[in-house]
């Protein structure tokens, strides 16, 4: 525990929205992940046709301009419990969080700001059925981002959770070291083979030359079972189906034709995915959620380690 640093905080030291590809940012991301009617994605990634829900208060809409998304433990908040002494890219991180689905809420608008910079239990949800949730995410996103608790808080935190039975939450990962890449689900791009050796003949073995790696980033196995892996333009896609990467363990995705293993996957595409003079690798998790991007251009060796 400690106490919270006071003073200093200026919302434009967490960077907001993060672009996301396809036309969209962080915010739509959350938007389209938390739907409980799945919206259509236009080109310029508007969103149309989906219904919302707001946790916080039961507030239903078609129209998502009507919501905001609320960062669960406010940016303020994050800020006096260590924030103040991150780079400014671990706070865009962090205002940008996608690999943790409680970290970033979408909410009425009502809701998001009557709760303001609080925290519990200077505000706990409208909704009174919600409230164990919501302080049970609180303490996991803190955990997640190494961000500190003061005793007052500690205290109203305990008391609350005992009476609510200790409820149980998905789990985070921590999140990544400030300097560490752009990684925030567990998995990380680690390497993009984008030109081929030799002249770009359109054989398949000169397409399986392509492929970008994966690395498991975390002391655990993760599942990559819906994961996905596209090219700047969303051009190229490609969704892994069963498989488990053990801790540190890796994947290859070569680009064209061939027969899946424990640590090699086939795109089975008949051209060329990744451009010669620039382009970018995300790879999003089941619910579309970005882990890692990296990207490269011209000037840039065959390879670019990420």
């Amino acid at each position: 525990m400690r106490t919270e640093h006071p003073g200093g905080y200026e919302r434009s030291a967490f960077p907001l929205w993060d672009a996301q590809g396809g036309g969209c940012d962080t915010r739509d991301r959350v938007l389209i992940a938390e739907a409980v009617v799945t919206p259509h994605v236009s080109r310029t990634c508007g969103l149309t046709r989906g219904r919302w829900r707001s946790p916080y208060d039961g507030v239903r809409t078609r129209d998502p301009s009507f919501f905001d998304i609320d960062h669960l433990v406010p940016l303020a908040e994050a800020w006096q419990s260590g924030a103040w002494r991150w780079s400014t890219d671990r706070r865009e991180a962090y205002a940008n969080d996608l690999g943790y689905g409680p970290d970033l809420v979408a909410v009425s608008s009502h809701a998001n700001r009557s709760k303001g910079d609080s925290e519990p239990p200077e505000y706990l949800p409208a909704r009174i059925s919600f409230d164990c949730t919501y302080e049970a995410w609180w303490v996991a996103v803190k955990w997640r981002w190494r961000l500190s608790v003061d005793t007052s808080e500690k205290t109203s935190l305990t008391r609350q959770l005992r009476r609510c039975g200790w409820p149980r939450v998905t789990g985070p990962t921590r999140a990544g070291n400030p300097g560490a890449g752009t990684s925030r689900g567990g998995a990380a791009i680690t390497t993009i083979y984008f030109d081929s050796p030799g002249s770009d003949l359109g054989s398949n073995a000169s397409i399986n030359a392509e492929y970008v790696r994966i690395k498991n980033t975390t002391r655990h196995r993760i599942t990559l079972a819906g994961w996905t892996v596209h090219d700047s333009g969303r051009v190229h896609n490609y969704r892994f189906g069963r498989l488990t990467l053990r801790a540190s363990a890796t994947v290859t995705l070569h680009s064209g034709v061939g027969h899946d293993g424990p640590h090699v996957r086939y795109w089975g595409e008949h051209e060329y995915v990744w451009n010669n003079d620039g382009d970018r690798a995300t790879v999003r998790n089941a619910a579309g959620r970005r882990v890692d991007t990296c990207g490269y251009s011209t000037s840039d060796d065959p390879q670019v380690r990420c």
